[in-house]
């Protein structure tokens, strides 16, 4: 009796024709690159914000130098963002993740060996550099695999991925993970493996979506310079004003996350209360990262709840500026409600604009994260070093920041609901 052969599990999302991916295969592609999003970059960089004290405690890092650590790995980013894009345009998600799960959990383990202010400042300076790779091609994945009634969905889905990313990071680094692997340096080396070993599903997934094989074989020449698309994506102003909004916006909130446990510590909090007031944030953040991003695209309102959603941010920051106890509380619950929300959907409204041909998606994405780099980079800067002369002067500027995306908001073309698009 002959034996049957079994179908392997690489299979299991496929069609039978083993030519195109099964109809949910999307769904698969979707939460990998969630968890790959995850563990590669959200929980760690959560896990820098909630470890600083005691890094800067075993490192003897001034203020000044934890707002360095903090910001600049948007400065390499900004660099290789201009070529991360363009090269999943041409290489596909799957090359991209690979890369960037191999590298950045190198990078990783070396972060748990820095023995200074220097060292580690590489390190970040090397994950700042390889992380593009992974986080603007996933917006691809988000275009290409769904289809545009769904992108919202998928794109809230995504932010809210990450924002579970942010929880556990703020949750369990801390208290959990660094008390049990004896340090905070053993908690990046446990990163970086983790990272490494999301190779294995890379590997065995499939390598394009029906749509980016159907645009790949439109494509006229395959000599195109990888700088076509960022050509092409500088021409279209709502990505302009969508890049230059999250610069203050998204820097500005960036740049407190990343300030909060310390002054909180600062102010008297014990450390686990400290660590429990950011994962408030980012539990918030994951609460309410769907219902806000798929009402906005129900009701065709995306950029008058970006507006409100960034005034929101900024009573956040003028209440941390001054507020003690209680009123800190309401001032962690209104940064939740925004942190991810309004990522997800300048991200559902960049995916929306008429004018961005289909075959740059990966451009238009390097080119709005670049901006968003440039406030990652000098809003932390800028606030640590102002408060070496009072800790409640960062939040100010941050909302005077802020202030500024605002305008880049109103000059956003309005987007018309599904129900009435035609």
């Amino acid at each position: 009796m002959k034996n049957k052969s079994r179908p392997s599990k690489t299979k299991f999302f496929l069609r039978k024709d083993n030519t195109s991916p099964g109809k949910n295969y999307k769904y698969f592609i979707l939460a990998l690159g969630c968890l790959s999003a995850m563990i590669v970059m959200a929980i760690p960089n959560t896990s820098l914000s909630i470890l600083m004290p005691d890094i800067s405690d075993e490192l003897d890092l001034s203020i000044a130098q934890v707002g360095v650590i903090w910001g600049i790995g948007s400065f390499p980013a900004m660099f290789s963002g201009l070529f991360a894009g363009a090269l999943g345009d041409k290489l596909g998600l799957k090359w991209m993740a690979i890369i960037a799960c191999l590298l950045i959990g190198v990078v990783r383990i070396l972060q748990g060996f820095a023995s200074g202010f220097i060292a580690l400042t590489l390190t970040i300076i090397l994950t700042g550099l390889i992380s593009p790779f992974l986080l603007i091609n996933m917006i691809n994945v988000l275009a290409l695999w769904f289809p545009e009634d769904e992108r919202s969905t998928a794109t809230g889905l995504f932010s809210a991925g990450m924002a579970v990313g942010f929880l556990i990071g703020s949750m369990l680094s801390g208290t959990v993970l660094a008390p049990w692997l004896g340090g905070w340096r053993n908690v990046f080396i446990f990163y970086g493996i983790l990272s490494n070993l999301l190779i294995i599903p890379w590997v065995l997934s499939r390598p394009h979506s029906p749509l980016e094989a159907e645009i790949k074989s439109e494509e006229t020449s395959d000599s195109k310079s990888i700088f076509t698309g960022l050509l092409h994506v500088i021409k279209i102003p709502e990505i302009w004003y969508i890049g230059l909004a999250g610069l203050f916006i998204s820097g500005s909130i960036y740049a407190l996350l990343g300030y909060l446990p310390l002054h909180l510590e600062g102010l008297g909090w014990e450390e686990t209360i400290a660590d429990g007031a950011v994962s408030l944030i980012y539990l918030i953040g994951l609460i309410a990262v769907l219902p806000l991003s798929s009402w906005a695209e129900r009701a065709g309102k995306q950029n008058l709840i970006m507006i409100i959603l960034t005034c929101i941010a900024i009573t956040s920051f003028i209440f941390f500026s001054f507020a003690r106890g209680f009123f800190i509380w309401i001032a962690i619950i209104l940064l939740g409600l925004v942190r991810n929300a309004y990522m997800s959907i300048t991200t559902a409204v960049m995916l929306k604009s008429k004018r961005l041909n289909f075959n740059y998606l990966g451009s238009a994405s390097s080119f709005r994260m670049i901006l968003l780099y440039i406030g990652y980079l000098f809003a932390p800067m800028i606030g640590n070093k102002l408060a070496e002369t009072s800790p409640n002067t960062p939040f100010l500027f941050w909302a005077i920041f802020a202030c500024i995306g605002i305008v880049f908001l109103f000059l956003i073309p309005s987007i018309k609901p599904n129900s009435d698009a035609n």
